[in-house]
C-alpha cells in the first residue's frame, strides 16, 4: 500500500472536526458527526499520449461545528499515484491527483483511493474515512494531417480514431478554420468512441481550405491538433440526358436533346466539348 500522507497533511494548519469527540468512519458521514462531501464520487484521470502525465482535481469540504483538531492522509493501492493538496479554508481543500507512470502507452487502470482523517499527525488512529474510485485513461489518437475532398453543397466526413475507445465521452473536440467564417469543420464523437469529422461545403465556393482539428480533455482543452485540408469542387449538375437510339425510321429532331445544367446554391460559367465527331454540341459554353 502507498500512502500518500502529503495528500491534506495540514501540519501547524489544522481542520477541525465536527464534535470534540470524532467518532466514525465509512461514508460522506461519520458516526461522530463528521459529514465530508466531495464534488465529484472520484477521480477521473484523462491523458493523450506521448503525454506522461494525467491529473484529475476534487474539492473536498468538512462541515460541522468546532471541535477536536484532525489530520489527513491518503492510502492508495495503485503505483506512481500522487497526490498535491491547495487549503482554500480551514475546512476546504482542493486535491489535485496524478498519475505520473511515465508510460507513453494508450489504456485505462483503475484503483481506489482511501481518504482518512486522523485524531494524529502520523495517523495512527482513523477516526473517518472513505474509498474514493480513481479511473486513469491515456488515449492514443491518429496523428495523421487529415485530407478531405467534396463539392459545393454537399458534406464530407472521415473518422479520427481513438484508442482506446471514448465511449464515456471524456475527450472533447473543437476546431480552427482559415478563413474564420463559414465554420466549415465540425468533430463529434461517433457510436463507436471515435471522432467523426465533417467538413461542410453547404457555404463555401470551389477551392483550397485549411483548418485545425484540437482533441483534449476537461483538464486540457487542446493537447492533441492535427491539420486539415478540404478540396471543394465545382458543385455542378450536370443534365440529365436520354440515350439516343438511331433506327432506320429515325427523324432528325429525335436525334436531338438537350438538358439543364446547373451549379448548387450559385451561378456559375461553363463550357461544354464532344469527345467524338458525330456527337455535336450546339451551345458549348453558358
Amino acid at each position: 500500500m502507498n500512502r500518500l500522507n502529503a495528500w491534506l497533511r495540514l501540519g501547524a494548519a489544522a481542520v477541525s472536526c465536527a464534535l470534540a469527540s470524532c467518532g466514525g468512519g465509512g461514508g460522506g458521514g461519520g458516526g461522530g458527526g463528521i459529514s465530508v462531501t466531495s464534488n465529484a464520487n472520484g477521480f477521473q484521470l484523462v491523458g493523450i499520449v506521448p503525454d506522461t502525465s494525467t491529473s484529475n482535481t476534487v474539492t473536498f469540504t468538512l462541515s460541522g461545528g468546532s471541535g477536536q483538531t484532525l489530520y489527513a492522509a491518503a492510502v492508495s493501492g495503485m503505483a506512481n499515484l500522487q497526490a498535491n493538496v491547495l487549503l482554500t479554508s480551514d475546512t476546504q481543500a482542493m486535491v489535485t491527483l496524478t498519475d505520473g507512470s511515465g508510460s507513453d502507452a494508450a489504456g485505462r487502470t483503475t484503483g481506489t483511493v482511501t481518504f482518512e482523517l486522523c485524531s494524529d499527525q502520523n495517523c495512527s488512529h482513523v477516526v473517518w474515512s472513505h474509498d474514493y474510485p480513481v479511473m486513469s485513461t491515456r488515449f492514443h489518437i491518429a496523428a495523421d494531417p487529415l485530407t478531405l475532398t467534396g463539392s459545393e453543397g454537399s458534406d464530407t466526413t472521415a473518422s479520427l480514431a481513438v484508442t482506446p475507445p471514448d465511449t464515456d465521452h471524456l475527450l472533447t473536440a473543437s476546431t480552427i478554420v482559415v478563413p474564420s467564417s463559414p465554420a466549415w469543420l465540425t468533430a463529434a464523437h461517433d457510436s463507436t468512441g471515435n471522432f467523426t469529422v465533417t467538413a461542410s461545403a453547404a457555404n463555401l465556393a470551389a477551392g483550397n481550405y485549411t483548418g485545425t482539428l484540437m482533441v483534449g480533455s476537461t483538464t486540457v482543452p487542446a493537447y492533441y491538433s492535427t491539420n486539415v485540408s478540404f478540396h471543394v469542387g465545382e458543385g455542378m449538375t450536370a443534365p440529365a440526358l436520354a440515350d439516343i437510339v438511331e433506327r432506320a425510321d429515325t427523324t432528325a429532331s429525335a436525334l436531338q436533346g438537350s438538358g439543364p445544367l446547373d451549379f448548387v446554391g450559385r451561378a456559375g460559367a461553363w463550357t461544354a466539348t464532344s469527345d467524338t465527331a458525330w456527337l455535336v454540341v450546339d451551345t458549348p459554353t453558358g
